[in-house]
């Protein structure tokens, strides 16, 4: 028993690795170690989750001879409890590693398919072999067998129904115009809109741009995408009604037309508003985080439509020079982006019953692990330990010995029992506390998230006049989920920027994770930090997108005139003018952030006495020149053409 719970353990720390890279490790798995481990715990699960279960058969009989021939040795083993338990474990690993795995659904362009892992589909499968050709379905409703074994059949078929739902969303999700396809069908749309002389679309008409106070928004799609007829063109796709050359059968298409843009939600005026005024903002996030999809999809700023965006970012969004107003729009527009690119979050919007669906398969995963652990603890507990003291299932394996004469009367006797059951009972309680805990964030992420409160609110605009929406019972329960929101289980931004120094950076070969690991624990000196982002750096950052009208297209130009200008004192900068004379971006930022470096140093001697008083341009040019010397010598952003002049230097 000691190999057997040697490898139950060593299968656990597989069954970790595998659960632990699935769910958090996937935008580390281009890592050649984390790979190989990936690889290697997928490769072991299997054989050795099959030695542990065939090397205990339920019920095992042998019978041997004595020297004599006069006496009989009968020898009955039985391990029944540790084999349910053993198939238990492995039933819950699998829902675990189904429930965390990331599953995306992006077109081709943006090479960022995932489809359902086939390793999943084949472990179930030869799982539930083992549980078929070690137990017999038979035995399970005989009588013969304790209750508590008929939830064994139960657990494999909630494996098969998570995958089974998992693979249709997928599969939904990327026929979907607006989900796998909708890059293509964003630039059509972006297309007809130039075409159809409404870039700027305000109750019909252009609005004049003069009024700034009554400046719309774009017409820029947020959802419904999959509610109106697409025809495939040669660059995308193109909605049918805007195709129409009649303007009054376009007109009436287009009021009865699902489809939800950003400029409807900015006129909007419910209830719902009154309650949760952000959601204007988050639905104008999820629509730049469509825009910012045809980026990474290979598309131009003009085909995506980017240009539509800015007037309405400095006249509308930073009028009043609300810099955080503007930082949360950006923040949701890449936390979408980043849920839909590593999580399976997005895929489960792909129809409007599948979260339905979801929910009600956690709710029952979650009452399958809370019976199975009430059925055992009965079982186990209550039952074995006031039992005449026997307590045969506390061990993994019982055996008895009879020995018998040749008229088959017993002369004696002999119990033996091996291993303890706690081994297998702790992994088992450790997983459903797991599964439990999975169940529940899942959950609770349909009600927090952003994506649903989109789709509700979406839905709101819609059917804006239905009597079903104007119940006040189903506005309060809109309002609630609308209203819900937690920052510490949604949010993936901590406000907070990588730095690190040219000057003080040593560069070391690379060393063993564990190594890292306990450095990080210890809090020994490293190359880069995480500091939280001060006020004044994201100010002045939108600061200069409003002076520049929105347009940063080349910092050299941009720095010259900022040093050609006079300070407060009136001493002219153009003594600084030379740092602007680089060959490329990578000279120019090495350039001034040796410059960032050495005041830095400065002001640490002359802190040395007294803390010295940083302004605000010393703050946002440290900041901003840590940052991007941690972008270039750590990420190594090659999409500069003269970084190789830069390293090489």
């Amino acid at each position: 028993m000691l190999r057997v719970n040697g490898l139950t353990l060593g299968n656990a720390v597989l069954a970790g690795i595998l659960v632990g890279i699935g769910s958090y490790g996937t935008r580390y798995q281009h890592r050649a170690f984390v790979r190989a481990l990936f690889q290697g715990a997928n490769t072991l699960f299997l054989p050795i989750l099959s030695y542990v279960a065939s090397s205990n058969a339920s019920t095992t009989i042998s019978s041997s001879y004595s020297d004599s021939g006069t006496t009989q040795t009968f020898t009955y083993c039985r391990a029944s409890a540790h084999l349910f338990l053993v198939l238990i474990w492995a039933g819950l690993v699998h829902i675990v590693g189904i429930s965390t795995c990331t599953t995306v659904a992006a077109s081709k362009r943006e090479d960022r398919i995932i489809m359902l892992p086939m390793v999943l589909f084949v472990q179930a499968i030869w799982s539930t072999y083992l549980v078929v050709s070690l137990e017999p379905l038979s035995s399970y409703f005989s009588g013969s067998e304790p209750p508590i074994m008929n939830l064994l059949p139960i657990t494999f078929a909630l494996i098969f129904m998570k995958i089974a739902v998992r693979y249709y969303e997928f599969q939904k999700a990327l026929r979907s115009f607006a989900f796998g396809r909708n890059p293509p069908l964003i630039v059509g749309y972006m297309k007809q809109l130039l075409q159809g002389g409404r870039n700027y679309q305000c109750g019909g008409g252009i609005p004049p741009t003069t009024l700034l106070e009554h400046y719309c928004p774009p017409s820029l799609i947020v959802t419904g995408e999959d509610g109106d007829e697409v025809k495939k063109g040669a660059h995308g796709f193109f909605f049918k009604w805007m195709m129409c050359q009649n303007q009054e059968a376009r007109s009436m298409a287009m009021s009865s037309s699902r489809l939800v843009t950003i400029n409807k939600v900015w006129q909007f005026d419910d209830m719902f508003l009154t309650q949760a005024p952000w959601l204007k903002e988050l639905c104008l996030s999820f629509t730049l985080y469509k825009l910012l999809r045809c980026r990474f999809a290979g598309y131009t700023v003009a085909e995506a439509g980017f240009k539509q965006v800015p007037d309405f970012f400095l006249h509308v969004l930073l009028k009043e020079k609300d810099h955080e107003r503007v930082h949360v729009v950006i923040t949701d527009e890449l936390s979408f982006l980043r849920d839909y690119y590593y999580s399976s979050i997005p895929i489960h919007y792909s129809n409007f019953w599948l979260p339905i669906v979801n929910i009600s398969i956690s709710l029952l995963t979650i009452s399958y692990c809370l019976l199975l652990a009430g059925m055992g603890m009965g079982y186990f507990i209550l039952d074995k330990l006031s039992s005449k003291g026997q307590h045969e299932d506390l061990f993994q394996v019982n055996c008895k010995l009879v020995c018998v004469n040749s008229d088959i009367h017993a002369l004696d006797s002999k119990e033996v029992r091996f291993g303890n059951i706690v081994y297998d009972v702790v992994p088992v309680v450790i997983l459903l506390v797991l599964v439990v805990l999975a169940e529940a964030r899942e959950i609770s992420s349909y009600i927090y998230s952003n994506w649903t409160k989109v789709a509700i609110f979406s839905q709101c605009v819609v059917n804006n006049h239905d009597a079903w929406q104007r119940s006040p019972h189903m506005q309060k329960w809109i309002g609630r989920v609308l209203r819900c929101r937690s920052n510490k289980l949604m949010t993936h931004w901590d406000d907070k920027m990588y730095q690190c120094s040219v000057l003080v950076m040593h560069p070391r070969r690379l060393i063993d994770p564990v190594i890292s690991l306990v450095m990080r624990l210890l809090r020994l000196p490293d190359r880069t930090k995480n500091v939280k982002v001060p006020g004044v750096v994201k100010a002045r950052i939108f600061n200069a997108l409003i002076s520049n009208n929105g347009l940063l297209t080349d910092p050299k130009t941009f720095l010259c005139q900022i040093l050609e200008e006079e300070d407060g004192i009136g001493i002219s900068n153009n003594n600084f003018l030379w740092a602007c004379e680089s060959e490329g971006i990578s000279d120019l930022l090495l350039t001034w952030h040796i410059a960032t470096s050495i005041l830095e140093m400065r002001q640490g001697q002359q802190g040395q006495q007294h803390r010295p008083y940083l302004s605000d341009d010393v703050i946002v040019a440290t900041h901003l020149s840590r940052y991007c010397a941690y972008s270039f010598f750590f990420f190594k952003m090659r999409s500069f053409t003269d970084f190789k002049i830069l390293t090489s230097r």
